[in-house]
């Protein structure tokens, strides 16, 4: 198993493109995880140099994925504008799909 086998799940789970996806449930995500270690550790380590590349966006991407909140949530309890922390999320988005497509392909 690789990060390939976890990547479309945690896609929509960080919201996907729309597009008529259904967001899957947590859970669902971490049980594919737990089948699939190796893709959980390369999306922690995709994580691990996101917060190193830009915290606040790493933040952002950990409350949206492992704690479920809304951006609009996440932007109230970090103190960000709705506009700053849809910019992270939306950075975050890009920079995870980028980091662990890099993974799939190595």
């Amino acid at each position: 198993a690789d990060a390939a086998d976890l990547l479309p799940l945690i896609y929509d789970e960080l919201g996907g493109c729309g597009g008529g996806r259904n967001r899957i449930d947590l859970t669902d995500a971490v049980a594919a995880a737990e089948n699939s270690p190796d893709a959980f550790l390369d999306f922690d380590a995709a994580l691990t140099k996101l917060v190193a590349e830009d915290a606040a966006a790493a933040e952002i991407a950990k409350r949206r994925v492992f704690a479920g909140l809304s951006v609009d949530d996440v932007a109230n309890a970090m103190q960000f504008s709705r506009a700053s922390a849809y910019r992270h999320w939306i950075y975050a988005k890009a920079w995870l799909t980028a980091a662990l497509g890099d993974v799939e392909n190595s």
